[in-house]
């Protein structure tokens, strides 16, 4: 101490050494995927994103089903309150004529009781389309996603359905089923349990790790040159599953019941498919065919009326027997309009059946590369158009 202070004493400066330490370094970890398992986990992610994409596309498939066979019905019931309204004319036409047939002598007061029964009865059905025609308006408009009466001014009025309609193939392959979201969401289910079983059994086998670090020092210290040092190690290591391989096999019976159980999921949504396109086929044909009796119920009908009006015309017929022959065609024509309804619903379901339509191209397109399909691939569903 006393020599400190007779240098200080002397005038001699004191320096303070100081020191500069830079240190850095990076690890790495690298476990070798030996017997599989991160490349079946990979295919697992892979298969449970292929199936939320899957499970967007059904919604997409259904809400279009739902928009056309809403806006089909509506046109079907606007076209059947057109012909209810001049029914009700026609009634009450006839009406007015039994009323003063009744003044004159010429006929009973039960016969217009009749008719007011009938007139009633008919003008009770107006107000129950008007709420059909309301509610698939309303319908309509929050599945495009506006308030419900935002389309009412687009869609109140009557419109005939147009004429055209898409043809089917007679023969419709039986891969096109591959291309029901509910079937491709059940399969990438399978793929991902099944991957997740592979990957609960690799867990058995030894791991191997690599693992690797290195790093740089630097320190500096004053009035000394820097010192500078590189550092780095390379290692191995080899994990078995000892202690905790009851726990892994627990893990792989789960996971093998769990395969089990979408396949048999993926079974049954493959036979509800097949029973769906069946159904959907038989509502189709059963419609048509209903819809062709119509037609020529129709045509009969139409040739009654103007047999009617011609001999009223000629003095050979009253007028009530025109009423009667113009109201029993416009009855036909309500029950033709009723079934070409049912015929494009029908043909709505049917594409919703086979998941969109029956294009094959399009199919192929958005089919699986471990499924094979092609125009002519896999037996043939046999489809009267």
């Amino acid at each position: 101490m006393k020599e400190l202070e007779d240098a200080v004493a002397k005038g001699i400066e004191l320096v303070t050494p100081t020191a500069n330490v830079i240190t850095g370094g990076l690890a790495a970890r690298w476990e070798v995927d030996v017997f599989g398992a991160r490349h079946l986990e990979a295919e697992g992610m892979a298969a449970q994103a292929a199936g939320t994409e899957e499970a967007r596309h059904g919604v997409q498939v259904g809400l279009l089903a739902q928009v056309a066979t809403n806006y089909l019905e509506l046109r079907g019931a606007q076209e059947r309150t057109a012909i209810l309204r001049e029914n009700i004319d026609i009634q009450r036409e006839r009406l007015r004529t039994l009323q003063a047939f009744y003044r004159a002598g010429l006929t009973n007061e039960a016969e217009v009781s009749r008719q007011e029964t009938l007139l009633h009865s008919t003008e009770s059905t107006l107000p129950v389309l008007n709420a059909a025609e309301a509610t698939l308006i309303h319908r309509l408009s929050v599945l495009l996603g506006e308030s419900p009466g935002k389309l009412e001014h687009r869609l109140v009025g009557a419109t005939v359905h147009p004429s055209a309609l898409p043809g089917i193939p007679k023969l419709l392959p039986s891969s096109l089923l591959a291309q029901r979201p509910d079937l491709r969401l059940a399969q990438t289910e399978v793929s991902v349990a099944a991957a997740s079983l592979g990957a609960a059994r690799a867990d058995l086998f030894p791991k191997v790790v690599l693992s690797a670090s290195g790093g740089i020092g630097a320190l500096a210290v004053g009035g000394f040159p820097s010192l500078v040092e590189g550092v780095y190690a390379l290692g191995s290591g080899l994990t078995a599953p000892i202690f905790n391989a009851g726990r892994i096999r627990a893990h792989i019976a789960a996971a093998d019941a769990r395969l089990d159980q979408v396949a048999a999921k993926y079974e049954q949504t493959f036979l509800l498919a097949l029973e769906d396109v069946e159904n959907a086929f038989v509502a189709h044909t059963s419609s048509k065919e209903r819809r062709e009796q119509l037609l020529q119920a129709e045509q009969a009908s139409e040739k009654t009326y103007r047999f009617s009006e011609a001999l009223y015309q000629r003095g050979a017929s009253d007028y009530l027997s025109v009423l009667d022959a113009q109201r029993s065609k416009l009855s036909i024509n309500d029950e033709r309009v009723k079934a070409e309804t049912a015929v494009r619903v029908s043909l709505v379901s049917l594409c919703r059946a086979f998941g969109g339509g029956w294009a094959v191209e399009r199919s192929v397109s958005r089919t699986n590369d471990d499924i094979n399909i092609g125009k002519n691939s896999g037996p043939a569903v046999a489809v009267e158009q």
